[in-house]
């Protein structure tokens, strides 16, 4: 076991255990308290019905939004304004 986490470690000692030409090592760690507290883990489902879905809602937009503005960060802003709801709408975050 290799730790630069002193504060981890109780005592360390050197044994002959009598059985060879070996020692051994006993390191001594305390139990360290885990919290038990209970969490949700937030997730998307892909998966094809879920690929299908976004395929399908991003052939329904026509885009005219991005194509009608003339700056490049509005153009983004709308693709990505869309994009992101098709995009939400197929793999909601569960």
């Amino acid at each position: 076991m290799v730790t630069n986490e002193k504060k981890y470690i109780n005592s360390v000692r050197v044994t002959d255990l009598g059985l060879s030409d070996h020692y051994a090592q006993i390191i001594t760690i305390p139990k360290l308290e885990f919290n038990n507290t209970l969490y949700r883990i937030k997730k998307r489902k892909f998966n094809e019905d879920n690929t299908q879905i976004f395929y399908y809602l991003l052939n329904q937009i026509t885009w005219q939004e991005v194509y009608g503005e003339s700056r490049i960060n509005a153009k983004f802003s709308a693709f990505m304004d869309a994009f992101l709801y098709c995009y939400n709408s197929a793999f909601p975050v569960k």
